[in-house]
């Protein structure tokens, strides 16, 4: 039997953007472009048809 990890990193952020590194609260919104990124994700998953048994998130 095998494991399979996936890790998915955040969307961009303002904060990210101008590259100020935990310079804002750790519960940042996405902006216009991070949203994208999410939702493309999303569809990349919804592709390849994975299927998550346990999610661990972490926060800074």
């Amino acid at each position: 039997m095998y494991m399979k990890i996936t890790l998915v990193r955040h969307g961009l952020t303002d904060s990210n953007k101008a590259k100020r590194a935990m310079a804002s609260r750790a519960d940042e919104s996405l902006n216009e472009e991070g949203i994208r990124q999410a939702h493309a994700l999303a569809e990349t998953i919804r592709r390849m048809n994975l299927r998550f048994e346990t999610r661990v998130i972490f926060l800074r």
